[in-house]
């Protein structure tokens, strides 16, 4: 069963596999990174949109710690 999983996960795209992992998730979880995407990396979808230019960002550093800090914070928020 698991390489049966595995094989069908190989003839998919990276960015297929990504957008069928996140709709897995849970909605909360979901919304939250989404937030994070959109309010502080400002990243209008992290859907793929099958064109470079649509989907690949400079972000600066500073933008990626905030972005890290806001998940790790949601995170512990979750736990409670």
């Amino acid at each position: 069963m698991a390489l049966a999983s595995f094989a069908a996960g190989a003839c998919m795209s990276t960015s297929q596999r990504r957008t069928t992992t996140m709709k897995k998730r849970d909605p909360k979880r979901n919304a939250t990174i989404e937030r994070i995407a959109k309010e502080i990396l400002w990243l209008e979808t992290l859907d793929s949109r099958g064109r470079d230019r649509l989907e690949f960002h400079e972000l600066g550093v500073s933008s990626i710690r905030a972005a890290l800090e806001a998940a790790y914070e949601a995170g512990k928020q979750a736990k409670k």
